[in-house]
């Protein structure tokens, strides 16, 4: 597939999308879109087995740290405060 072709099938999986959702979504895509999965299914095993391999257990995406504005400044909300905040343990 050229280069052309494959960044045009890739639009839809990551247009609009945003963190883990794109993350996930980038990844199977990129499986259909390379030929090495036929279908969404078989892209999203793939998929998972990755993500599962480099964190460990289950749908745990790394969290990034996020970028936010507070009264005009940018404040950066690091992971291991998301973590803490958040009762899913980055699940």
């Amino acid at each position: 597939m050229a280069r052309e072709d494959y960044n045009a099938c890739m639009v839809p999986w990551i247009k609009g999308k945003s963190g883990l959702e794109r993350r996930m979504s980038f990844c199977v895509g990129a499986k259909i879109c390379s030929g090495k999965a036929a279908t969404e299914e078989e892209a999203v095993k793939i998929c998972t087995e990755r993500f599962n391999k480099k964190k460990g257990e289950g749908w745990n995406l790394p969290i990034d740290n996020i970028k936010v504005k507070v009264d005009g400044k940018n404040v950066l909300i690091s992971a291991d405060l998301i973590n803490k905040l958040c009762a899913c343990g980055g699940k």
